[in-house]
């Protein structure tokens, strides 16, 4: 950590004081097990069907599962291809550096291992979230510090979503599953990963989404992620619109 980040940090610090505001809460309209039964029968058949020319016609010649993560060029990977509403800000954080609110309103939790790291972020770095991409990881999210590069592994409170109907929320207006896309607040249209459409045909007007950067799989196509607070689930996107 460089002189100027910590004369800084010990200047801006600011301490949790979480309003008395409604947020979304996490997956208060869970899958079913069948459904996710369903979703994953479906992504089984692709990853078996991969080299089939049927199976690749209709996931519109997607890059392959197999392509690689870029975790390792975290700064300029994050800057060059990250949809600006991917970008967050932290209003506050923990003085242990266990929580960090963004300035939607989400809470994280911080992985125990890695607050050693949050304590030294400032409010002024951009934070990017995304899905993990460990099987072996408790935390189902990274936040990642586009200025330092530093990445945590972390989970959203699941009583503190986003500020429901926030300025900085967003949420689904419009879904078009022949046309694997998905439409929000904003007006902004998302063309979603054929792997991932079962997922997408679950989702619903009126759900609250946060957008995300996909760094795993379809990466090279699919550079974001629309995560479903509601349904906690996932979808890989690109903006399109």
């Amino acid at each position: 950590m460089s002189l100027f980040r910590f004369l800084l940090a010990s200047v801006i610090f600011i301490a949790p004081t979480y309003a008395e505001v409604e947020h979304v809460q996490v997956n208060v309209n869970p899958l079913s097990e069948e459904e996710w039964k369903e979703i994953y029968a479906f992504q089984a058949a692709l990853v078996t069907d991969e080299q089939d020319p049927e199976a690749s016609e209709k996931r519109g010649d997607e890059i392959p599962l197999a392509c690689g993560f870029f975790s390792q060029e975290a700064k300029s990977y994050y800057g060059s291809n990250v949809h600006p509403s991917a970008s967050y800000n932290a209003v506050s954080i923990d003085q242990n550096g266990e929580t960090i609110q963004l300035h939607d309103g989400s809470i994280w939790m911080i992985r125990p291992s890695d607050r050693a790291l949050t304590f030294n972020w400032l409010i002024t770095d951009k934070i990017v979230i995304a899905p993990k991409t460990s099987w072996f990881s408790n935390y189902n999210f990274r936040l990642i510090n586009t200025a330092t590069g530093d990445e945590v592994g972390a989970e959203l409170d699941s009583k503190h979503g986003p500020t429901k109907n926030g300025d900085y929320t967003h949420t689904v207006l419009a879904i078009d599953i022949s046309k694997k896309q998905i439409c929000l607040d904003d007006h902004s249209v998302w063309e979603v990963a054929y792997f991932d459409l079962k997922t997408l045909q679950k989702w619903a007007p009126h759900e609250t989404v946060m957008i995300c950067i996909n760094d795993g799989f379809f990466s090279l196509t699919r550079p974001n992620a629309l995560y479903n607070v509601e349904r906690n689930s996932i979808a890989r996107v690109k903006c399109t619109y």
